[in-house]
């Protein structure tokens, strides 16, 4: 979404009519503060607000990608996804507005900031799905998006896909291209794992081993110590596992 200067001007030249009466109503209803609310991240906040944003993702969308790829899968994204954002967080390029009814949070949205190309870069949203009205993921986009314009963004990226409710905000399509890096073998370098992979490999062998997936889990340490012999977090696991006559 290209941005104009002025809010009332995207409102009136970007949604249409019945939009539009939605967006003034969902935020007239934030603005007032008396039910509903929009808080910021703050350092104090930071934890809480990302583990209330990852609850949601969640419930959401971990049973079903579970389903489809693989058991551990969830549990890997979301360790990456909070360690993504509390980076972005440190270099002030974190925009995560939560959305309350009352005491309890319904909606958070994680967007990315681009100073250097004035742009928004939309990441992750979870939201209460109980909710329906005012729809908290609609809300939370209109309240990025007038913060956007009111401090002088050229562009909100709602990110890839097609879902319909990014035409209701006059959401322009755009190609995107996706290089795949590879070795001429398509096997890792001398056969062993990249050093600096060694993290979040392991993390995935403690998501696997908590799903279920023993030798998958043990198979991941194996890995780990080919690469690094010493490396304790790899050799602690499998010596507990195998302990346990489990792995």
């Amino acid at each position: 979404m290209n941005l104009p200067g002025d809010w009332e001007e995207f409102l009136n030249d970007r949604l249409g009519a019945a939009t539009r009466k939605t967006a003034r109503r969902t935020l007239r209803a934030i603005d007032d503060a008396s039910e509903y609310r929009v808080t910021d991240v703050t350092a104090a906040t930071l934890e809480r607000d990302l583990q209330t944003l990852l609850r949601f993702w969640e419930k959401q969308w971990g049973a079903k990608l579970a389903a489809r790829y693989h058991p551990g899968l969830p549990r890997a994204m979301m360790n990456n996804f909070r360690n993504m954002l509390r980076c972005a967080f440190e270099d002030d390029a974190l925009y995560l507005p939560v959305l309350w009814q009352g005491d309890n949070p319904i909606g958070v949205q994680a967007t990315l900031i681009d100073r250097k190309n004035r742009s928004l870069i939309g990441m992750l949203n979870g939201r209460d799905l109980a909710i329906k009205k005012p729809a908290p993921g609609f809300a939370l986009h209109l309240y990025s998006v007038r913060w956007a314009i009111q401090n002088g963004f050229a562009v909100y990226d709602l990110q890839t896909g097609d879902f319909s409710y990014k035409y209701d905000f006059g959401g322009l399509e755009r190609r995107v291209e996706c290089l795949l890096v590879s070795t001429a073998s398509r096997r890792n370098l001398c056969d062993r794992l990249e050093s600096r992979s060694l993290p979040v490999v392991l993390a995935r062998a403690n998501a696997l081993r908590q799903a279920g997936d023993l030798e998958g889990a043990a198979r991941a340490c194996r890995q780990i110590l080919d690469a690094d012999p010493v490396h304790g977090g790899a050799r602690q696991l499998l010596v507990v596992r195998e302990e346990h006559g489990r792995l």
